[in-house]
């Protein structure tokens, strides 16, 4: 959606001027940027927006910046079964807050860079970006997953 969107306010025009093909998560997105030419843009977030500009890939510019406020990070469940699972749900949000001021805590830096490496297999110097990014104001991560209200 919001590829679309940005490539809407160019003036491109979805199956007139490209053709969306679905093909998975960020890792499938960016193999598919490098290896085959028939993929020729995709929203991707750190680090693989760093991996895509080592790449030669272009940058559009931020999806924040060109777009209106989005909360990107975000977890659904149906409303019946979170009804039902109140007691996961409450456990799920908990344990994930306590996961954010865990990472996002300055004393655990180097923990969480060596994480990101080992669980990502990304270079330590795109890891350090990487977790540097969470930090900005506007841009990374609430360490009490407080919802942005103007989204």
């Amino acid at each position: 959606m919001q590829a679309r969107e940005i490539l809407r306010n160019a003036g491109l025009q979805a199956g007139i001027d490209y053709q969306v093909i679905p093909v998975g998560g960020t890792f499938q997105r960016i193999k598919a940027l490098k290896e085959n030419s028939l993929f020729s843009a995709s929203i991707l977030n750190p680090p693989f927006s760093k991996e895509a500009r080592q790449a030669g890939l272009k940058s559009f510019g931020r999806a924040v910046n060109l777009l209106d406020p989005y909360q990107a990070t975000a977890a659904f469940g149906l409303r019946h079964w979170v009804e039902r699972k109140a007691v996961i749900v409450t456990d799920y949000i908990a344990t994930y807050i306590a996961a954010l001021r865990y990472a996002l805590n300055p004393a655990n830096r180097d923990t969480a860079i060596e994480f990101l490496e080992r669980k990502l297999g990304i270079p330590e110097r795109t890891a350090c970006t990487t977790y540097d990014l969470l930090f900005k104001k506007d841009f990374g991560l609430d360490q009490d997953a407080i919802l942005n209200l103007a989204c």
